[in-house]
């Protein structure tokens, strides 16, 4: 089910060759964001089953579940949709829901609720198991693998003369150090080499400013950074992967990390704090710990940085 008017007709025939099927939720006039239709269900429209994917959409997912009387599958992940709308309340509504994930809430209301709570990652699976263990719920653990949509991104190593790390943020200032952030702005300060630049996507309208001023105090000048908004979409975010030499993910208390998974599926050379979702996944799969840090400590990042830069001159070498 979607907003009318937002799939073309080749979503719609792709769609089809999966054997989903596409459901419009009508228009309605007064509201300013599109997805709100979606609470407004088209007439006839019944089913057995019914799956929600991150805040907004388990609650549009909980109104079906009531009037339709079916089974309901929640999924508490940071999904790339929510993780760079350009909406910034969705934005911290996920971050809310991650933190009740990661049982930094005392209860999890929306998964308590779900018949089949779905947890993305080793790290929620875990926290919400012993959540949801007395009302004798089972969760379902999902660890995803590559990333189809990103696989056809073609990354050209090459030594360019400027070394691009890319991150991610929530979109607002006042997210960056609860994100980790200043690690690696620490890290890149540490460097003390004008050749390093950090670009962060993901800065909210208006908020631009406020993250220079956050990578100043770590000592970072505004002519190695490089603030995007939000991408658009898929495309314009596979551009700014091919214009990056590194993706970092360093918070130790991301669930799972789609950026993280993301980077990974275009080819691009991550780091990952080994204490997050996406940092716990990785300890079991073949070369990937060469991709993990296992520290705060900014000099142990900063020693990451280049040692995956050097291996990038090794090889085009």
């Amino acid at each position: 089910m979607v907003p009318e008017g937002s799939c073309e007709e080749l979503d719609k025939r792709n769609a089809e060759s999966h054997n989903v099927t596409i459901v419009e939720a009508k228009k309605l006039h007064g509201f300013q964001n599109p997805n709100d239709w979606l609470y407004f269900l088209p007439k006839g429209l019944t089913t057995d089953i019914v799956i929600g994917v991150g805040e907004r959409l388990c609650k549009m997912a909980q109104i079906f579940k009531e009037l339709h009387h079916c089974k309901s599958i929640f999924v508490g992940c940071d999904s790339f949709e929510e993780s760079f709308s350009r909406d910034a309340e969705l934005r911290d509504a996920q971050a809310k829901m991650e933190d009740e994930c990661l049982g930094k809430s005392n209860v999890q209301p929306m998964m308590q609720m779900a018949d089949l709570p779905v947890a993305v990652g080793p790290k929620i699976a875990d926290t919400l198991s012993v959540s949801l263990s007395r009302q004798g719920k089972e969760v379902f653990k999902l660890t995803p693998g590559i990333l189809s949509e990103f696989a056809d991104v073609t990354q050209t190593l090459c030594d360019r003369e400027k070394f691009r790390i890319l991150m991610a943020g929530h979109g607002h200032p006042r997210y960056f150090y609860k994100e980790e952030l200043e690690i690696v702005a620490k890290a890149v300060a540490g460097l003390k080499d004008r050749s390093y630049q950090i670009i962060l996507v993901g800065a909210a309208k208006g908020e631009h400013r406020g993250f220079i001023e956050k990578f100043h105090e770590c000592g970072v000048p505004k002519h190695q950074l490089i603030i995007r908004s939000p991408p658009k979409d898929e495309e314009e975010m596979k551009r700014w992967l091919c214009e990056a030499d590194l993706a970092i993910a360093p918070s130790g208390e991301q669930g799972f990390g789609m950026f993280g998974l993301i980077a990974l599926s275009s080819g691009l050379p991550i780091l990952v704090h080994g204490a997050s979702g996406l940092g716990e996944a990785l300890t079991d799969v073949p070369g990937g710990l060469s991709s993990i840090v296992e520290s705060e400590d900014v000099t142990v990042w900063s020693k990451a940085i280049k040692k995956v830069r050097n291996k990038v001159r090794e090889s085009t070498a």
